[in-house]
């Protein structure tokens, strides 16, 4: 509970005002004999609120410096973080169920471009862990796809443990190129596709991008995705908040990191070769859960192999920040995934970051 309340009082600034009004403006009965305790409480809570609010305003003119940001690419205003729009129950257009090479079937949610018929396609692949989650994760966000003039086909994987790895890839990929195939697929355009995931679906789609490779996906973009399963399985404890050994362990089996093991040929890390598509990374710095080192290792493999490759860290977020595309962290990333998939050539920087990498 303490990861969704920082969530909710950073991301969703809205939500921290009710008890800063309080503290603030309640008359003298309501706070007793300790008027000076109350307004340090107000102004911890304010400092706490307003911390995001200036950070992601100083990413921003960092961001601007290094990248050319032109209108109508900007983020949004500043006070459009007290917005409440990521909320919006948001249903698809379509859901198509598509037969898979088993004889199974998965549903994938579409959601049309707002502005031509024929569009390209963003193959959104949700979190949760490898054996949670559903297709309507972020739902809303969607709509913002759209409205830039894309497709987007929102996959549901089979889930582990009883669809253990590499089940949930090879749905993605199949469902990629169904959609893709002119005789059984949506109005696409050829080319100008890209993959978005988050956690574990930022695995899954990492891994999906290279088995499709460049030549099929313009790009792929993965908030917070553990990319090294060995590093992160060697790490991990039975006590964290996601008992990620077991979830690694349900999806991957027993620990085996040789090459011919399933931890290292899940790690795109490792995997990644040069036929890979351009990539965006974003991770915050006070995640938990995923730690930002999955991110920094897979930009270095990437650069290695001629890849290009943006990494956006957000010193203030933890996992799942962009939960809010409006809030402190949303209004970057999603200003960055404009700018990302509306060009098709690299943006010119490595990393981003207002403080100092180790």
């Amino acid at each position: 509970w303490v990861w969704k309340l920082k969530i909710a009082v950073q991301e969703f600034p809205v939500i921290a005002l009710v008890p800063i009004a309080i503290l603030s403006l309640a008359p003298p009965y309501f706070s007793g004999d300790w008027p000076i305790a109350r307004w340090i409480l107000a102004g911890t809570a304010f400092i706490i609120w307003s911390y995001p609010l200036f950070y992601s305003s100083a990413l921003v003119y960092q961001t601007k410096k290094q990248i050319a940001w032109t209108n109508p690419l900007e983020p949004t205003p500043w006070i459009g973080q007290l917005s409440m729009e990521a909320l919006r129950s948001v249903e698809p257009d379509s859901i198509l169920s598509i037969p898979l090479s088993d004889g199974q079937t998965i549903a994938v949610d579409l959601y049309f471009s707002e502005q031509e018929k024929k569009a390209p396609v963003v193959f959104v692949v949700h979190g949760g862990g490898w054996d949670a989650g559903n297709s309507r994760e972020m739902a809303s966000f969607n709509r913002v796809l759209t409205s830039w003039g894309f497709h987007v086909a929102s996959i549901n994987y089979r889930l582990a443990p009883v669809h253990p790895y590499p089940t949930a890839v090879n749905d993605v990929v199949s469902a990629v190129k169904h959609l893709l195939d002119r005789k059984t697929g949506i109005q696409a355009t050829v080319g100008g596709h890209f993959l978005l995931g988050r956690s574990a679906g930022g695995q899954i789609a990492l891994q999906a991008a290279s088995a499709l490779g460049n030549q099929v996906l313009s790009g792929v973009i993965a908030f917070y995705a553990p990319a090294d399963l060995i590093w992160g399985h060697q790490r991990a404890r039975t006590d964290d908040l996601l008992n990620s050994k077991k979830l690694m362990e349900q999806y991957l089996g027993a620990p085996n990191y040789q090459p011919n093991g399933l931890y290292f040929q899940a790690s795109p890390v490792h995997t990644a070769g040069s036929n890979f598509p351009r990539t965006l990374l974003i991770h915050g710095l006070q995640d938990n859960m995923v730690s930002p080192y999955h991110s920094r290792s897979l930009m270095k493999r990437l650069q290695k192999c001629g890849v290009s490759c943006t990494l956006l860290e957000l010193p203030w977020a933890t996992h799942g920040a962009d939960f809010n595309y409006l809030g402190p962290s949303g209004r970057i990333t999603t200003a960055l995934i404009k700018r990302f998939i509306s060009t098709k050539s690299q943006m010119g920087v490595k990393s981003l970051s207002v403080v100092e990498r180790p």
